[in-house]
């Protein structure tokens, strides 16, 4: 599966957090059937060295809830 990048106006982002909101549904057994790709591991791996290597990459989380529960 190919990631997809969506672009969302502004004015309309409220409504799609809105509707995410809506159909998401957690499931507690997941984890225990998800499998990433070593590609994926790898990318994740990227993203940690570079939030350890430059203090000004990334949000804090606090940072991030903040902006995604504003809408």
């Amino acid at each position: 599966m190919k990631p997809r990048t969506i672009y969302i106006p502004e004015k309309k982002l409220k409504f799609v957090v809105k509707r995410l909101r809506s159909f998401t549904k957690i499931d507690n057994s997941i984890h225990k059937t998800f499998v990433i790709s070593e590609e994926q591991k790898a990318l994740v791996e990227e993203e940690f060295i570079k939030l350890k290597t430059d203090s000004n990459y990334g949000l804090y989380w606090e940072e991030v809830k903040d902006k995604l529960f504003a809408y």
